[in-house]
């Protein structure tokens, strides 16, 4: 994939890295409704303030939050249901919902 093909999909997309301790340890990316993150290693990056800044602002605005997973991707299952995304749909991607926050305060 050409560079002007890869820039080219993440148009329109709000890109919000994570660091810690001045290391990026991850990044969000936010459009509309749709969110999705990428880590560098599992781990305690994801913080209530991180939380709130990105699904509870798709929340507030769009009323839900859509994410999706590749089929193979145990860990990205189970991270997305730990924080409450639930399936709506199944194949070569796993589409998943959230409604409301209910573990975030």
């Amino acid at each position: 994939m050409s560079f002007d093909r890869f820039a080219a999909a993440f148009d329109g997309w709000k890109v919000v890295p994570i660091d810690r301790d001045g290391e990026m340890v991850a990044t969000i990316l936010m459009r509309g409704n749709e969110i999705h993150c990428a880590a560098k290693e599992p781990g305690k990056w994801l913080s209530r303030k991180v939380l709130r800044d990105s699904i509870g602002a798709i929340l507030e605005q769009h009323g839900i939050c859509t994410t999706a997973v590749m089929a193979d991707n145990s860990a990205g299952h189970a991270f997305v249901q730990r924080l409450g995304f639930k399936r709506t749909t199944s194949g070569e991607v796993v589409r998943y919902e959230l409604k409301e926050m209910t573990h975030v305060r």
